[in-house]
């Protein structure tokens, strides 16, 4: 495999994790708006808030992610290794931060469980 076959291979990676993080945040955030009203009697209300707060940033982080996978595709076209790889790094912690979001988010819905009477 040479070079650019490679580099082909790791955009499909990371465009798919990229997405990934992002429909992940998207769906767990419908979903819970979805249900607000049967889930604000079973989940407390600071728990619900983190939830959505964190989704939401996990949306914004994944999104960020494809702004730096432009800046490392675009300097790879043009021959800036140092700056493919920093937004190449930057993209990938953006992205794993999307996904400790989406993780962080179901288990502040998980602790905010209320007891049953």
């Amino acid at each position: 495999m040479d070079y650019n076959n490679a580099n082909d291979g790791v955009r499909l990676f990371a465009k798919s994790a990229i997405a990934g993080a992002v429909v992940i945040n998207s769906g767990a955030l419908v979903a819970l708006l979805s249900q607000v009203s049967e889930l604000r009697l079973a989940v407390s209300i600071d728990s619900l808030h983190c939830a959505i707060m964190l989704w939401a940033s996990g949306i914004t982080l994944g999104t960020s992610a494809w702004v730096a996978a432009f800046l490392a595709a675009s300097a790879h076209a043009n021959d800036l290794r140092r700056l493919e790889i920093v937004a190449g790094v930057v993209g990938v912690a953006v992205t794993i931060c999307s996904i400790a979001a989406f993780l962080l988010g179901a288990v502040r819905v998980a602790d905010g469980l209320l007891p049953v009477a």
